[in-house]
């Protein structure tokens, strides 16, 4: 299956979720992050990447005035 990724600016406690995911690459290009998926709960910061290991739905929440993120999947 090929990987797929998206690109999104979250503002300050806007939420989004995706479903049906078994691996989320997520980078926070700026601002930060709240992320939960199958591993817990998460804070990443600007610069920070990280690979999760998603147990179907992921939820990221913008936690500064503005958030960019990248997610890739597969």
């Amino acid at each position: 299956m090929a990987k797929k990724s998206l690109k999104l600016t979250l503002d300050k406690s806007n939420i989004m979720s995706m479903n049906g995911l078994r691996t989320a690459d997520i980078e926070c290009c700026s601002g930060a992050l709240w992320v939960t998926g199958g591993e817990g709960d998460m804070i990443l910061s600007a610069g920070e990447r990280k690979r999760i290991r998603v147990d179907g739905k992921l939820i990221i929440e913008g936690r500064a005035e503005r958030s960019s993120i990248c997610i890739g999947h597969f």
